[in-house]
């Protein structure tokens, strides 16, 4: 073949002439179909499509946290406490939570146990004569029996190889006087058998690391014991052994906390030694109770609204009195047309029915005691549920400030557990920002940033903050959870517990030696970290999608967020400075203007296949500007205009350059066949490419 014709060939298919007639179709139809997205996406068409973009954007770059957060605590008021109790928790169940999480406990050590000694090496100086065996005997000399292809034998009595030839050395030759040293070395830290560190460590005089290497420890029914921590009366038969060998190695790494060395001299402590030296190894007794500290914070996501039962109500305020930890008590706001009165709350300003008045739902000032303070649950949900952000601060223009809301309270108190004693707290700072900041707000000139100490908050001009979702106390689809959570009985006091479990004696999980055995841990429990409870069933309709269970084939998980769950994501977000900026109608628009003029510009020179393949390239482009911007950027990017632009510009400009081809033909086969045969007409516009200046010297036949 021809390279020429064969380049020829290539080019007609990639582009094709230009005319007079339309030759700036591509071109025209972007800049119109710029326009008119723009216009929808300034009226706020394109919000929905643009939200189900950004959750797929979200779902494809996520990535689970290694290891769930370590100061932070959800408390589910869940179906399992419901069922367990046989009831809804209610006020007194409310004050037991309380009453445990923000004061100290003394808990029973279930690893308590004597001081435990070892002599771990002993030197001996001094003047050794007649020794018949080796004068430095270690441990470690012993483990050669395990391994020479000359002994198999473990019979620990027998020590090393080495020891064992000299003994038959003597044996054969009696009257050999023997060795003689000015010291000897006796340790006896880790032998094959018997006692050694490891044992004293772990406790008991069963083998520990041989055991533990021959557990198939990727079994996934044992791993889903582990996991979900399944009570021991419900433990498999077959994996008693390794979850006793788990405990075991508990206990060692415990006792590693309580282990020191003390060394000892004694001088001629017995004929021929001078003096000797002893390094012992001392492992403390664990204490028979230890102190597990209050939560640094609490939140509180059920509104105490009005009094109930005097008695009851009495019993949850000293509750509240006494915790040591501070507490946020939640409010909300709901918009109506009239006033109102909740409890002792009331509501501000009286309008017409064709105004909305904004509310103000609060707790009950009798609760509002001692450490006690208030801040607003509210949520910013969209479309359908949908929560991709929630607000920071509530206006009120009737006491002339802005309320904090439960996530950026909860955050300031955690950010101030960090620095405990720094002045000015967070908490203190947040009140002062919020002050500086309430005119700008009110007269709408707010636009910036919410600066608390080093903290720099992105949030819009109603104080919303946009969530990058971290995940949820579910597992979805990795196998872990990213917030640590305990389930509302797990945090009742013993007392609470031990009255249930004599309503129900038949239910395990309500004794508090189980029940209260992880919140009352020591690093996994509830000291020092902030709680926050909430609803947690599906009856208390407090669930939202969101970006992590938007239904597009990535989804994190199934299950709809708790509210108290968008809750802790928002806090660890502002704790974590991890934050997302809003999307720029600037920065979508030029994008849109640059891209859509350059997509027409090149559908004008290209033929239509090559013009399909270049739009699928700019779709193609337009998710990975919004994946960088989202996940590098840390700023959303709206480009349902550019998704819905670029097929819409090929395809006009397809269609028509399409039929002014097929319309310029059927011109010009109306023109020729005046001259010629409709055939070969016909053939012309089959094959234009044969149409040219020139021809063949061919022999011709002409019949009369």
């Amino acid at each position: 073949m021809n390279i020429r014709v064969f380049l020829e060939g290539i080019k007609n298919f990639f582009t094709r002439k230009r005319t007079r007639q339309g030759g700036h179709t591509g071109l025209l139809y972007g800049g119109i179909v710029f326009l008119v997205s723009m216009l929808m996406m300034l009226a706020g068409f394109l919000n929905n499509i643009d939200t189900a973009l950004n959750a797929i954007v979200f779902q494809l770059g996520y990535k689970p946290p290694k290891e769930p957060t370590r100061e932070l605590l959800v408390i589910k008021k869940d179906e399992v406490t419901s069922s367990l109790i046989g009831k809804n928790p209610d006020r007194a169940e409310f004050a037991s939570l309380f009453r445990l999480l923000g004061q100290p406990q003394a808990v029973s050590g279930r690893l308590a146990d004597k001081d435990v000694s070892l002599d771990l090496l002993r030197i001996h100086f001094g003047f050794f004569q007649g020794l018949k065996e080796l004068p430095i005997s270690l441990s470690y000399c012993d483990w050669d029996v395990f391994f020479s292809p000359a002994s198999m034998s473990l019979d620990a009595s027998r020590g090393s190889i080495a020891n064992t030839r000299i003994r038959e050395f003597f044996k054969s030759n009696p009257d050999h006087p023997g060795f003689t040293s000015l010291v000897k070395i006796e340790g006896r830290t880790w032998p094959p058998m018997n006692h050694s560190i490891f044992k004293a460590l772990a406790g008991g005089k069963e083998p520990l690391i041989l055991p533990t290497m021959m557990v198939n420890w990727n079994d996934p029914e044992l791993l889903a014991c582990i996991k979900n921590r399944v009570e021991p009366e419900q433990i498999p038969e077959k994996y008693r052994a390794t979850f006793l060998l788990l405990e075991r190695w508990q206990k060692l790494f415990a006792s590693l906390g309580r282990f020191e060395v003390r060394l000892d001299f004694n001088f001629f402590p017995r004929p021929g030694t001078v003096f000797n030296m002893r390094f012992i190894g001392l492992i403390k007794g664990s204490a028979s109770e230890f102190i597990v500290e209050p939560a640094s914070a609490i939140g509180f996501d059920f509104v105490l609204q009005g009094l109930k039962d005097r008695k009851t109500d009495g019993v949850l305020q000293r509750a509240i009195k006494k915790s040591q930890a501070p507490i946020v008590l939640a409010a909300h706001t709901r918009k109506t047309g009239f006033d109102q009165y909740v409890g002792n709350s009331t509501s501000y300003g009286k309008v017409s029915n064709e105004q909305l008045v904004l509310n103000k739902v609060l707790p009950d000032p009798f609760f509002v005691k001692g450490k006690a303070g208030v801040a607003f649950i509210d949520i910013a949900a969209g479309n359908k549920s949908y929560v991709t952000e929630v607000p920071l601060f509530v206006p009120d223009k009737k006491e002339g400030l802005l309320h904090p809301t439960f996530s950026l309270m909860m955050a300031m108190y955690l950010l101030d557990a960090r620095k405990p004693g720094e002045k000015p707290s967070y908490v203190e700072a947040m009140r002062a920002e919020l002050e500086h900041i309430y005119d700008d707000v009110v007269a709408g000139r707010f636009k910036g940033f919410l600066v608390i100490k080093d903290l720099r908050i992105p949030v819009n001009s109603d104080g919303r903050m946009l969530l990058d979702f971290i995940g949820s106390t579910t597992r979805g689809r990795f196998e872990i959870p990213a917030i640590p959570s305990f389930s509302f009985f797990e945090c009742f006091t013993p007392e609470t517990l031990a009255s249930f479990s004599i309503l129900y004696p038949e239910e395990p999980r309500l004794r508090p030696e189980f029940a209260n055995r992880n919140v009352l841990s020591i690093g996994a429990g509830k000291g020092g970290k902030v709680a926050i409870a909430g609803p947690f069933e599906v009856s208390d309709f407090d669930y939202f999608p969101t970006p992590l269970t938007y239904d597009s084939g990535f989804a994190v998980q199934k299950e709809p967020l708790m509210g108290i769950e968008i809750h802790a994501n928002a806090i660890l977000n502002i704790t974590e400075q991890r934050y997302l900026r809003h999307p720029s109608y600037i920065h979508t628009v030029i994008a849109l203007l640059v891209s859509t003029l350059l997509l027409g510009f090149l559908l004008d020179i290209l033929s239509p296949v090559a013009g399909a393949f270049v739009m699928v390239a700019f779709v193609a482009g337009s998710f990975w500007h919004a994946y960088s911007s989202y996940h590098i950027a840390r700023q959303l990017f709206n480009f349902s205009s550019l998704v819905i632009s670029y097929p819409t510009i090929w395809a006009l400009a397809t269609l028509t350059n399409y039929l002014r081809q097929r319309a310029r033909a059927q011109s010009t086969k109306e023109m020729f066949s005046r001259f010629v045969a409709a055939d070969v007409v016909q053939y012309m516009l089959d094959n234009p490419e044969l149409v040219r200046p020139g021809g063949d010297k061919v022999e011709l036949t002409i019949f009369f």
